[in-house]
């Protein structure tokens, strides 16, 4: 079968955000193997076969804002524009009952690029060096709090959960990346969901941490941290990071709202 990436419905839908492989693929209940991959005139050839595993890419992605549009100043949080570019360089195989992950494919690797809108935190230095002194890893800090801020927005603003993501912090990774947390639009140009979250980030913020506080679990699990989507499988996160760049972050808003209140 030959089509377009668009027309096998959602899972292949959500290839067009440069997530498209070789491999197993499930679409309205029908599993299809991707035979061949036209990246260029966007055409996947597919096979219609009964597995019992799916795929899941591997990438490394990189989200850059390239213009801010909005930054109050003394203020954590920016929005504007950001240039978002992955490398698939695989895929890896996984039984459908077990999650098992049974075989790693690599794939030649090649860049895809596109700019969207989106939302960031710049994050006090201070809080680096207060996460180093408790041995925590700075990386897994921000990831988990991504996650957060990700899972968060569409409780608070009418949206799908895969409208927005965040930054997937990956051991494999060798670009020393910004101090910051940064989510984005998934579409390109942008759909004015970052947009909405960045005029009430104060409650996604409060919202994120009450979520914290309130699971029980210690290191992150499905009901606060883990984010099913996550491309690096939920490794790298750390809960007690996130909770330490939560409190930062919401200091730094209430701080500008009282600012604010005061001119």
């Amino acid at each position: 079968m030959r089509c377009n990436y668009g027309s096998l419905g959602w899972g292949f839908h959500f290839l067009f955000n440069n997530n498209i492989h070789h491999g197993g693929h499930c679409s309205k209940g029908t599993t299809y193997i991707i035979r061949n991959l036209d990246m260029d005139a966007r055409i996947a050839h597919a096979e219609q076969l009964e597995v019992d595993y799916y795929t899941h890419p591997q990438d490394l992605s990189n989200i850059d804002p390239i213009h801010r549009l909005l930054f109050p100043a003394s203020q954590p949080h920016r929005w504007g524009a950001v240039q978002v570019m992955m490398k698939v360089y695989g895929y890896r195989k996984i039984r459908r009952r077990t999650l098992e992950t049974f075989e790693v494919v690599p794939l030649p690797s090649k860049t895809l690029e596109y700019v969207t809108k989106g939302l960031w935190f710049d994050i006090d230095p201070i809080v680096k060096e207060e996460l180093k002194a408790l041995n925590i890893d700075p990386m897994g800090a921000i990831h988990g709090a991504g996650h957060m801020l990700k899972a968060c927005i569409p409780m608070l603003i009418l949206c799908d959960p895969n409208d927005v993501n965040c930054e997937h912090s990956s051991e494999e990774q060798v670009r020393i990346r910004p101090w910051r947390i940064t989510l984005y639009d998934t579409k390109r140009g942008g759909i004015g969901v970052c947009y909405a979250a960045f005029h009430m980030c104060t409650a996604v913020v409060e919202l994120a941490m009450q979520i914290l506080d309130e699971c029980g679990c210690e290191n992150g699990c499905p009901s606060c941290l883990h984010d099913f989507s996550c491309s690096e499988y939920n490794d790298r996160i750390s809960k007690q990071g996130a909770k330490i760049i939560f409190k930062s972050l919401h200091k730094g808003l209430l701080l500008y709202s009282v600012e604010k209140e005061n001119e």
